[in-house]
């Protein structure tokens, strides 16, 4: 794909041109959507094509919630694929899977802890599976859930209605981060409204069986009716 250089465009080649004259370029580390290069020419900026694993409103919207893909993204994968890609998984099968709530059962900093290290090896991850929708049962709230496993994708995708999953933007009430090879953790942090109501929640999981994602996902609905 070929989109005209805006006058942005040129003004961020003439500080990177700056910066390599410099020398300080060496010391700045480089971020890209999805691990793919983008090639900027003297009038052209050229996009990769998108394709399965690449999809730049995709990889935007994961940007906003703190995490930048290093590899593919996949959103809404069926079933059949996210049972083929469960067979390397880095999810253990077993482990504890008990929720622990941010502010009660364990200290807020010690969420944010785990949280950052889930984070951290999401952006490592080859493959990112994200599900987005609304726990089945007529909860009036989206989910999404980011993981690098495939067993987490289908735990979460056998609770969510996807039905009504379709363009952007993907407005949701609830983040669900998971990472198989993260520090052992399950963690939920609910947000409140004005009026002491819970309007949302960020849930941590790392390091522990698909049965966590269920776990985790009931508890936040449990606490989103409240």
């Amino acid at each position: 794909m070929l989109v005209r250089a805006f006058q942005g465009a040129l003004r961020r080649r003439a500080v990177l041109h700056n910066l390599r004259a410099s020398g300080a370029l060496a010391s700045i580390p480089s971020r890209t959507l999805s691990g793919t290069p983008v090639t900027e020419t003297d009038e052209y900026t050229i996009f990769p094509r998108e394709g399965p694993g690449l999809d730049y409103k995709l990889n935007w919207s994961l940007n906003g919630d703190d995490v930048t893909p290093g590899g593919n993204a996949y959103r809404n994968l069926d079933a059949a694929a996210l049972q083929q890609g469960a067979k390397g998984d880095k999810a253990p099968r077993s482990g504890a899977d008990k929720v622990l709530e941010a502010g009660d059962s364990v200290p807020f900093e010690t969420f944010d802890l785990h949280l950052a290290d889930v984070k951290a090896a999401l952006e490592k991850a080859s493959d990112l599976y994200v599900e987005d929708g609304a726990v089945k049962g007529g909860s009036n709230f989206n989910i999404r859930v980011i993981t690098d496993s495939a067993s987490y994708a289908l735990a979460a995708k056998a609770l969510l209605d996807q039905s009504k999953v379709s363009g952007w933007p993907f407005e949701k009430a609830v983040n669900v981060y998971a990472a198989g090879g993260a520090k052992p953790f399950v963690g939920v942090m609910f947000a409140g409204g004005k009026e002491g109501n819970v309007t949302g929640a960020t849930v941590a999981v790392g390091g522990a069986p698909a049965t966590a994602i269920k776990n985790a996902m009931s508890l936040v609905a449990e606490g989103m009716k409240a």
